[in-house]
Formats: structure tokens, sequence, C-alpha cells
């Protein structure tokens, strides 16, 4: 253990000879980073503990240690110990090493860098860190590094300046993190590596906030958020499962010509226990990507994102697994969901409000067109799509609420419905459709409500578009104001069109094209399907442009009166004109599941309805140790269900609540990890969610 002092660079020659040749080096580096960097040495009279290469005891240290000394080589924490207030300059290259059984905590201290990066704080099992006070480490290649089963908890603190800010691996026990306000920003530039380190880690921000790899259970359990910022990826997740929640990614974004920007990068399954992760309550504001998750399971729920590029992303999920994306919000964005491609899986994309999407709101594609066994749902969704605010923002041409193209399914598995979808007519977007189904085999789309604000003939857009596709359903979809309602091109074989409202479209309600001869056999089914109420009468609002036999429609409803100028292009028994609505026979509610009258749709539009059922359980205890009992107050709602989701999305428990005896349910058993309650009311639509947390 040596002492010195320097001043620019001025070095005592009674110094050893190996400390001299590093503090060379240190004024070697200050020559060129100065400005940026001024190096440890610099400093004037702290002292400095170790030596290059070599290891120390934290036991062997003075036992009232100055407020800013050094750390060079390796220091070994073999008692538990705190540093209150000190200021720690670590040198190019060194680490400080937490013992089994051992704590560490910093409270108000900080650990910085000198002229070139650090190891960082490394755990090799069973041992604790803990940092608060505004404690902070920078500079280091892992700013905390652990190794199978070891404890953190921040409350109060951040990490700045390092290539990764908590780097966990390889435990097959259960880990939880406790970081309320703590801080992760890997501003850079990077200082330079250290001898033998590898040279291209050194860049203008730092790799991945959190690297959680081979973890078979974590959990993020914070009261408040954490924050990550300015990084490659917030939160590179590989082959781990757990549940990351109350995090914030700020500023993660593509720069030179790396090709990342992902918030969450979610990729492949833990070892051991086979079982998927969690993304909830997160926020995302200025990423390249919100979520990337790759041959994983997955449950993302109740997460808001701000000003995105993409929102969410799903590749090769992972088989026998019911997936989710759920009330999430997202806003400003280029795409809202892809799901691409995802063969022979289950996913549920439902009750998503995506605003201001300038590319697609969901697209969703199997990249086939033969029989899956894939069973895919989109319900409930609210998506706008405008002029936006993402990141690197897309002109809004040819965009398109919902796209499903290349799906291969059996009977109704491919379900599309009761989805709300915006197209704003004084947009200077053109040509948008609201939700399109291209090569697919049965898909269903049903109580779908697809408006534009205003009829504007040069907007062009469309309400709905097919194409290409067969054994499907397109029935009870409600579309206004757009130029066409529903366009059918090149399909054929069993498609069933009925009972679709029309409304106020400016060039045509409802137009078939390019239709194949099998597309008008005998199961082909229309009935009901025209409710037309042209702005004028100069505007037929009927079908136009037909080619095909006139026997392919038949059993149009059209109400005369509304209709002065209705000039179909078909002629023979196939049109009923109704003089006085008494043949219009109503067969669904076109409204139900999606936005209101057109008296509350404005307002609907500006805060989309996400009501409580009114029905909140109480859940006690929480947490707990595999055993909780839920209850709720006695209010009547007729149509509840309760449903229990585990921490990969699937549904471990289901019942509907009797609103005339309301028991208690005491569920036993589970493993730790956060489960989710929903309560959902069949009746409006409605759902609350509440977590659970077992440890």
């Amino acid at each position: 253990m040596k002492r010195y002092n320097a001043t620019r660079c001025s070095i005592r020659l009674s110094l050893p000879h190996s400390l001299l040749v590093a503090v060379l080096l240190c004024c070697s580096a200050a020559s060129i980073r100065a400005q940026e960097y001024p190096p440890c040495v610099t400093q004037i009279g702290f002292p400095v503990y170790g030596s290059p290469g070599g290891i120390i005891n934290i036991t062997s240290l003075p036992i009232n240690l100055p407020n800013s000394f050094g750390i060079s080589g390796t220091l070994i924490v073999n008692q538990s110990t705190v540093w209150t207030g000190k200021q720690v300059y670590m040198f190019g290259g060194a680490q400080i090493q937490v013992s089994a059984d051992m704590s560490f905590e910093l409270s108000g201290t900080v650990l910085e860098g000198c002229d070139k990066m650090w190891k960082g704080i490394y755990m090799g099992g069973n041992a604790g860190i803990l940092m608060n006070n505004e404690a902070r480490i920078s500079d280091a290649v892992s700013a905390i590094e652990s190794r199978g089963s070891n404890s953190i908890a921040v409350d109060g603190g951040d990490m700045t300046r390092n290539l990764y800010g908590l780097n966990f691996y390889n435990c097959i026990s259960p880990l939880i993190f406790n970081l309320p306000d703590l801080e992760i920003n890997g501003t850079g530039p990077l200082k330079p590596p250290y001898p033998g380190q590898s040279p291209d880690l050194y860049g203008p921000r730092g790799r991945a906030g959190m690297l959680f790899t081979n973890l078979n259970d974590y959990l993020i359990d914070n009261s408040s958020l954490v924050t990550v910022r300015q990084y490659e990826v917030g939160a590179w997740i590989k082959g781990s499962a757990g549940t990351l929640q109350k995090t914030r990614f700020e500023s993660i974004v593509w720069y030179n010509a790396k090709t990342n920007g992902i918030a969450v990068l979610i990729d492949g399954l833990a070892p051991a226990l086979q079982i998927g992760n969690t993304v909830f309550d997160c926020d995302f504001v200025n990423c390249n990507m919100g979520i990337d998750v790759h041959a994983s399971a997955f449950y993302i729920t109740s997460n808001r994102m701000t000003t995105v590029n993409m929102g969410i992303r799903v590749r090769n999920s992972v088989e026998g697994y019911v997936h989710s994306i759920s009330d999430n919000n997202i806003d400003g964005v280029n795409n809202g969901i892809m799901v691409n491609p995802n063969l022979n899986r289950t996913i549920h994309i439902n009750d998503n409000t995506i605003s201001r999407a300038a590319g697609y709101g969901i697209y969703l594609s199997d990249n086939t067109t033969s029989l899956t066994t894939s069973r895919y749902q989109i319900l409930r969704c609210t998506i706008r799509l405008e002029r936006n605010g993402a990141l690197n923002p897309m002109p809004n041409d040819a965009a398109i609420g919902i796209w499903v193209t290349q799906v291969g399914a059996n009977s109704e598995d491919i379900r599309i419905e009761s989805n709300y979808v915006y197209l704003p007519g004084a947009n200077t977007g053109t040509n948008n459709t609201g939700i399109s189904v291209t090569a697919c085999h049965a898909v269903s789309v049903r109580k779908n409500h697809v408006i534009q604000d205003i009829p504007n003939v040069v907007a062009s857009h469309t309400g709905i578009y097919y194409g290409n596709s067969n054994f499907s359903i397109l029935s009870c979809n409600d579309l206004t104001n757009t130029d066409k309602g529903l366009v059918v091109a090149g399909s054929n074989s069993s498609t069933q069109i009925s009972t679709n409202r029309f409304n106020f479209h400016t060039s045509v309600g409802m137009l078939f094209q390019s239709i194949t001869s099998s597309f008008f056999n005998g199961d082909h089914v229309h009935q009901g399907n025209l409710w037309l109420y042209p702005t004028d009468a100069s505007n037929p609002g009927a079908i136009s442009l037909l080619s095909g036999p006139a026997n392919a429609l038949h059993q149009f409803i059209v109400d005369a009166a509304e209709n002065p100028a209705f000039l179909p292009y078909v002629a023979g028994d196939n049109w009923f004109v109704d003089q006085d609505n008494t043949g219009t026979t109503v067969t669904c509610d076109p409204y139900a599941g999606v936005e209101g009258p057109a008296e509350e749709r404005s307002e609907r539009l500006a805060a989309p309805d996400h009501e409580p059922t009114g029905i909140a359980p109480d859940i006690f205890p929480n947490p707990s140790e595999g055993s909780f009992t839920i209850s709720w107050p006695g209010e009547e709602v007729p149509n509840a269900r309760l449903e229990l989701i585990d921490p990969v999305g699937r549904l471990i428990y289901a019942a509907k609540i009797d609103p005339e005896n309301r028991q208690p349910v005491q569920i036993d058993g589970l493993m730790p990890g956060v489960y989710f309650v929903r309560i959902s009311d069949a009746t409006n639509g409605h759902s609350s969610v509440s977590k659970v947390i077992v440890q």
C-alpha cells in the first residue's frame, strides 16, 4: 500500500517503479483527453491503495479512510463495510470484489473512473450491495456485475457512463431487485479501455443499462420508477425469465451505424424453468423501439410509450403459451405493434390504445397462406392514424390501422373484433385504410368501427380492404365517412359478408373488383348489408364498379327514402328497395364492444374508456408466500369474471363472479413471481387489473 501526491503530472522519484509507470501512463492519457476527463493523478493530495495487477483486502485499509482516495488493482471486500461520503478514484482496470456473505454499502459515496475504464463491482455469490443517499458508480465496464445469487438494493443513487449498468447472470434462484430512485445513464463519451480490454467498447454511450443473462426468475420490484437513458439497449434480457416493471426508458436510440436503440430486448427462454418474461407498468420516451421479443414467452401489459419509431415487435414466440399484449398506451409512433413471424402461436392483442400512428397501428403476419394452428386475436384496440410525433416521423400515406396478412388458420382462430380505428379526413395523409385483410385463410372481422372525422374525397381513405382471402366472415362492422367503405378484391371461397353498416361515403359504400368465379358460389351469403346515408342526392352511395356476375350479390336492403339517387349497377331480384325501413332487420349491434353512439365519439377519442369495473378486488396478503385471498365489495355486476394470470400470461384460474353470493376466492400453491388479477365486465367491456406478488 503506497501513498503519493501529484500536481500537473510531476512525479516524486521515491515512488516504486511499477507505480511510477502507472502514473506516467495516466499523464500520457491526460495529454490527449485532459479537457474531457482530467486523470486522477492531477488531483492534489489523495492516497492510492493497492497496486496495478495486485490484490488488497478491505481489512488492510486504514480504519479511518480519508474522504478522497484511489484504488489500483483489485480490492477484496472481506468484511461487511459501509463507505459514507467518500470520493473514490478507480484506476484503469481496477475492480472491487464483494466476498460471499458480505455486504457493501455506499452511502453518498462516489466511485469514479480515472483516465481509463475500470472493471466495476463484482459479486460472485451470496453477497449484497446497497446504494443510498445519492451514491454514484461511473466509468466502469459493469457498474455492478453479479454471478449467481446476490442482492442489490438502491434508495437514491445513479450509475453514469458505464458500458453496462447492472450485469446479472447465471442464477437459478429468484432474484428480487429493489431499485427506487435509481438512474442508469449511459451518456458518454465513455473513457478509453484499460490495457487488455477490447478497444471497441469505447463509444458515445453505453451498451446496455441492464443486462440479465440466464436468470430463471428475476423481479424488478420498485415503489417508484427506475430510469434508464442513453444506452444502445435499455434492458437486455437473454435466456431469462421474470418481471420487469416500473422502469422508465428514455432516449434509447440509434447512433452512428448501430442498428439497435431497443429499450427492452427479450431474447430466449430461461434455461431451466422454461417460462417467459413480463413487462408491466413501464414508460418509454424517445426510443427507436420500445419492446422487442424474440424466441420467448411474454406478457406485455399496462405500459406507456411516447415518441417511438416502433412500439412493440414480437418474433418467433414460443409454442405452448398464451402470449399477451394488453392495455398498453402507445402515442406518437411510426408503427405500433408488429407480430411477425410467429407461426403456430397463440397471441392475444387486447385493449391497447395506439395514437398518432403514421405507418400501421397493428401488423400481424405468419408469412404463409397454408393452414396452421395459429390462434390470434385483436380485440378492443383503439387506433388513430394521423401525423405523428415519432422519433423519426414517417409520411402518413398508405397507412393501415390493423393489417393482417399471410395468416393461415382453421375456422375462426383469427379474430379482429370490437376495435375502433380513427382516420382523420383533415389529416394530410392520403390513401389510408382502417382494417386490411390480405392473403389470409379464415379470419373473423366483426363489430369493428372505422370512422373518418369528416368526409374528404381528397384523403381517399378506405374503411375495410379485403383481398385475396377466403373462408372468412366480415359482419356487423360500422364504416363511416371514408371515401370507400368496403373494398373486396381477388377473394373467393365461401366468404360471408353480412349486416355491415355504411354511412356517408364520398365515393362508394361497397366496391367489388377482380373477383374470381369461385367467390360467387352458393356458399357465399350476403344479407342486410347496406344502410346508406349519402351526404346529398348527387352521391348515390351505392355499389359501383362491380366486376362479376350480377347474382354474386343478393338480399341488400336499401332505404330509398334516404337514398333518392340510389343507382345500383346490377339489376334483378337481388335488390330490395325499402321505402319505409320496415324491411331492415338488424341482426347484431355494430357498436357492441366499440365506441358508443355518434354524440359520444369525440369525448371517447379524447379520453379512451378504460374505467375499472367498479369491483376492484381486495387481495390479502400482498405480497404473499404462495397463498392469498381475493374478495370484493358487494356491488352487483351481473356479468363479471375473475381471472388469475401468471407471469408469462397463462390463465391459471377463471370463474364467473356470482353477484348474489360473493365468497372470497382462496388461491394456494403458487410459485414466486408477479401475478395479475383481472376483473372483467362483459356488459360494458371494462376491466381492472391488480397485481399480487408471491415471494
